[in-house]
C-alpha cells in the first residue's frame, strides 16, 4: 500500500516543483501531462480510495498555483488544437439507421476496431483513459468531487476562443439536423402532441440557424439571449414530446425501432443542452452537466465496442415498456368487488373444464398406433 501511495505522491510532488509553464497550444506535452496527473489519480494494484487520490490532487492544484496553470495549458492545448466534434455527436450515440444495422457495426468495430486519429478528441480520451476498466472507479468517485475538480480546473468553457467556439457550434449544427430528420420519422412525427402547432423536432432547427447567423455577425447580447432562451424553450418542447411518446407506447405497443429512435433522440438533444450552455455565455454554466457528459464520455470509450452495453440500454428499455404494456393490459385480471371476483372464479372455472378434456383428448391420441408425423 505504501509503494502505491508513493507512485500517486510523486507525480504531484514532482509536478508541484516544476518551474517551466506548459504552453497552451503543445498538445504533444500538454497530453503527456495529463495521461501523468490522471494516473496520479488511479488507483493501483492495492486497490486505493480514487476518491481520496482526487481530493489529495485537488490539494496540490490548491497549494501549487503553477501546477494549476500547467493543468489548465494541458486541458487547453487538447480542447484548441483537437476535433471535437465526433466527441459531441458521436461518441455513445449509435450512428446507424435501425438496431441490428448498430448491432452488426458493433460486432464488425470488435473483430477489426476502426484505426484513430490523433487529432481527433476520442483520441486524447483513449490515451488517458486507456485502462477498459477505467470507468469504474471513474464512476467510484462521487459527482460532487469531480464538480469540485472541474471547478477548479477553470477551464474557461464559455467558448471564449474562436476556434473553440465554432467547434461547438459546427457540432451543436450537426445534432440540430439530426434531430431533424428524427423528428419527421412517422415514429415520432404521429405521436407530437397536438398542443404543438408545428412538430418541435424541425423548429429547432430554423432556431439553431438563427444562432449560427446572430453569432457570425456579432449581433449585440440581449438579442441573443433572448434567441437561446426561445431554443432552449423548443428543445424542451422536443423532450415533452418525446414523453408523450413513450406515454402512447403503454397504449399502443412497444415497437423496436421506434424505442430505439427515442433513444437517439434523448442523446442528441442532452447534448445539444450542454453545448448551449457553452455557447450562451451567460456565465451560468451547469458544470454538473460537463461532469455526467465526462463520466458518459469516459464509458462510452471504454465501452463503444460492447455488443452487451448496446444492449443492455435499447432492449433493457424496451423490455420495460413491454411489461409496463402488458401489466396496463392485466388491469381486467384484477378484481375490486365480491361481483367480481365471482365472475372471474366462474370464467377461469369454464376455461379449466375445457382445458381438462383437451389435455384427456391428448393422452389418448398418445396411446393410438400411429406414424410420427
Amino acid at each position: 500500500m505504501l509503494i502505491s501511495k508513493k507512485k500517486n505522491v510523486d507525480f504531484f510532488e514532482s509536478a508541484s516543483t516544476r518551474l517551466t509553464k506548459l504552453e497552451r497550444n503543445n498538445t504533444a506535452e500538454g497530453l503527456r501531462f495529463l495521461v501523468q496527473f490522471v494516473n496520479g489519480i488511479r488507483p493501483g494494484k492495492k486497490k486505493q480510495d480514487p476518491e481520496k487520490n482526487l481530493l489529495n490532487a485537488l490539494h496540490y492544484l490548491q497549494e501549487f498555483p503553477l501546477l494549476l496553470t500547467n493543468l489548465q495549458h494541458a486541458l487547453f492545448s487538447q480542447l484548441i488544437t483537437t476535433d471535437l466534434t465526433s466527441a459531441i455527436t458521436e461518441s455513445g450515440i449509435p450512428l446507424a439507421r435501425g438496431f441490428w444495422q448498430e448491432f452488426f457495426n458493433r460486432l464488425k468495430h470488435k473483430i477489426l476496431p476502426p484505426l484513430q486519429d490523433e487529432n481527433d478528441f476520442l483520441y486524447v480520451i483513449n490515451s488517458i483513459f486507456f485502462r477498459n476498466n477505467d470507468i469504474e472507479w471513474v464512476e467510484q468517485i462521487s459527482r460532487e468531487s469531480w464538480i469540485l475538480f472541474f471547478e477548479k480546473t477553470g477551464v474557461p468553457f464559455n467558448a471564449e476562443n474562436k476556434k473553440l467556439q465554432s467547434q461547438l457550434m459546427g457540432s451543436l449544427k450537426m445534432l440540430s439536423f439530426q434531430v431533424a430528420q428524427l423528428g419527421l420519422e412517422k415514429e415520432v412525427a404521429k405521436y407530437i402532441p397536438s398542443t404543438f402547432r408545428q412538430n418541435p423536432f424541425v423548429q429547432q432547427n430554423y432556431l439553431v440557424h438563427k444562432v449560427e447567423e446572430q453569432m457570425e455577425y456579432s449581433v449585440i447580447k440581449t438579442d441573443n439571449a433572448a434567441l437561446y432562451g426561445n431554443l432552449k424553450e423548443m428543445i424542451r418542447n422536443c423532450e415533452e414530446s418525446i414523453a408523450h411518446i413513450r406515454e402512447n407506447l403503454s397504449e399502443r405497443g412497444a415497437s423496436l425501432n421506434q424505442t430505439y429512435i427515442v433513444l437517439i433522440l434523448s442523446s442528441r438533444l442532452q447534448r445539444m443542452h450542454i453545448l448551449l450552455d457553452v455557447l450562451d455565455a451567460d456565465h451560468r454554466f451547469d458544470t454538473g452537466k460537463l461532469v455526467d457528459f465526462f463520466r458518459e464520455l469516459v464509458r462510452n470509450e471504454n465501452r463503444k465496442n460492447s455488443i452487451r452495453e448496446f444492449l443492455s440500454k435499447g432492449l433493457g428499455y424496451l423490455a420495460y415498456r413491454i411489461a409496463e404494456h402488458k401489466g396496463l393490459k392485466g388491469d381486467k385480471y384484477i378484481t375490486s368487488t365480491r361481483a367480481e371476483y365471482w365472475a372471474m372464479i366462474r370464467s377461469a372455472t369454464w376455461g379449466g373444464f375445457i382445458i381438462s378434456f383437451i389435455a384427456i383428448f391428448k393422452n389418448l391420441l398418445g396411446k393410438l398406433a400411429l406414424a410420427p408425423f
